[in-house]
């Protein structure tokens, strides 16, 4: 069955929005980067974005066919892109306490636990003043984010959703007041406009199912239709246009997120700190937009509630449109994107990094000591020019499943949970080079000789949740507070 277009449903009037306009807004030649990224400054500031829910394969700085930010181009035109980089897990909460500590993270965690120093605590004792101005509200003070910060504002449960522009007027006035001190600063800005709901002021594009769904995506559709017959199959084959809407959507707010990032570099040139600044974007996870069928037991639970309550079943019901519950590369590789003072321009970085490499590296550049967890100081080869050496391994979690990428190509991938929960244990390997869209596992178990590699890999995933570095808080409950902004954010249902 061919994909219907977009006509089958009605859509709602976009705003007059040219594509051309939209990429003279957000600015900047990609190509227009300087040819040296000139001398480091004693005490360099660091600004870093954090864009959460942020999918690397749909910015253009990392291939993506659509100019969706053209603004990130012309920073990466100036500095380094780094093309295989791992966040430590798939959904908000774990994935920012691994980044902001260093520390990987194979447990379920609601704060930073104490006793683990923070990037925003080590810039603080070296002089830094620091600011964070937060868009997620499960980034709490409480939680202990906001340890080491000096000017902290966070978006509060119940109350309106931050944009992008909210954040900027926020991080203008810290800039402001930091151009008048004559003291580096550490800036963390976290946006939220790429998380669920999609609301774009305007969508630059619009697109059929066929152009945005690939063939193994187009084949996983009609599969879950043909679990339908009749009136309901037809009526599910009828939204699968809502689908390419929702990805149109989301593609609209990393316009919106790279109009932002755009607006910070320009406030940097107009204060005077573009030379004497390192400006970073990193993502705590993507977003699978219905690359994946539902979790099984999520599905039968949505199904079962619908029929109880007489609603009709919707096929985003049955796919996956949003994050956690996975650990497939379109939730947990993100971008990393780096340039500043001394960092090598229009550079590409193939090797395998991870976001606990992120805080370190920042630390090195700025020329302080640069122990922070388990992660890397990437700063001597990128200021050398010299190849970035690969992680060992870059380990990534979920409540469902650990899983571990190896320098080679391939991903180990140890689910948790039992088949009652619909998840089958068996362990499995993808090759990413031959398989990047994690289409085609092979079952470690099912192998008559698995390599040793692999088996040492798997023994140390199993052995992670109680010998990691916050083994001591695996179990901990959300507190009332942390359950409701989990429930606001669609984490709980």
């Amino acid at each position: 069955m061919p994909f219907p277009s977009r006509a089958v449903i009605p859509r709602r009037p976009l705003a007059a929005f040219a594509l051309a306009a939209c990429l003279a807004a957000c600015g900047g030649d990609p190509s227009a980067g300087d040819a040296t990224s000139g001398a480091r400054p004693a005490r360099p500031n660091v600004l870093l974005v954090v864009a959460d829910t942020l999918r690397a394969d749909h910015l253009s700085t990392y291939g993506y066919r659509w100019r969706t930010s053209p603004r990130l181009d012309a920073l990466a035109a100036r500095g380094v892109v780094f093309t295989d980089c791992t966040a430590q897990a798939s959904w908000t909460m774990p994935s920012m306490i691994s980044l902001m500590t260093g520390q990987p993270v194979f447990n379920t965690l609601y704060r930073v636990p104490d006793g683990y120093p923070t990037l925003a605590e080590r810039f603080a004792e070296a002089g830094w003043t620091t600011g964070a101005f937060v868009a997620n509200s499960l980034l709490a003070e409480e939680a202990g984010f906001a340890r080491g910060v000096d000017s902290w504002d966070v978006r509060l449960r119940n109350k309106p959703k931050w944009d992008a522009a909210d954040v900027e007027a926020r991080a203008l006035a810290f800039l402001d007041a930091a151009a008048a001190r004559d003291a580096p600063w550490f800036l963390w800005v976290h946006t939220m406009d790429t998380h669920t709901p999609y609301e774009p002021p305007s969508t630059p594009w619009r697109r059929e199912p066929s152009a945005l769904f690939d063939a193994a995506e187009q084949a996983l559709v009609r599969d879950v239709l043909d679990g339908f017959e009749g009136e309901q199959r037809a009526a599910l084959a009828a939204q699968i246009p809502e689908l390419a809407e929702a990805v149109d959507l989301y593609d609209g707010e990393v316009a919106v997120v790279d109009a932002f990032v755009g607006r910070l570099l320009d406030a940097l040139e107009a204060r005077g700190f573009a030379d004497d600044t390192y400006v970073v974007l990193v993502a705590d996870h993507g977003e699978t937009l219905f690359a994946r069928r539902e979790i099984t037991s999520r599905a039968q639970q949505m199904q079962a509630w619908k029929a109880r309550n007489g609603m009709p079943l919707h096929l985003e019901d049955l796919l996956k449109k949003e994050h956690d519950g996975t650990v497939y590369d379109e939730l947990v590789r993100t971008p990393f994107v780096l340039a500043g003072p001394g960092v090598p321009a229009g550079r590409r970085e193939d090797a395998l990094v991870a976001n606990i490499d992120v805080g370190p590296t920042l630390l090195g550049l700025c020329g302080l000591p640069s122990t922070l967890g388990a992660g890397r100081d990437l700063s001597a080869a990128l200021l050398a020019d010299a190849p970035v050496p690969d992680a060992p391994w870059a380990t990534t979690s979920c409540q469902q499943a650990l899983a571990a990428r190896l320098p080679d190509g391939r991903k180990l991938v140890l689910p948790l949970l039992d088949v009652e929960h619909g998840f089958d244990t068996t362990p499995r390997v993808y090759d990413l080079r031959a398989d990047p869209d994690e289409r085609a596992p092979r079952l470690l178990d099912g192998d008559a000789a698995p390599d040793a590699d692999l088996l040492d890999v798997l023994e140390r995933l199993r052995r992670a949740p109680a010998t990691g570095p916050f083994a001591a808080f695996s179990g901990a409950e959300a507190d009332d507070e942390t359950l409701e902004r989990l429930k606001e954010l669609g984490y709980v249902r």
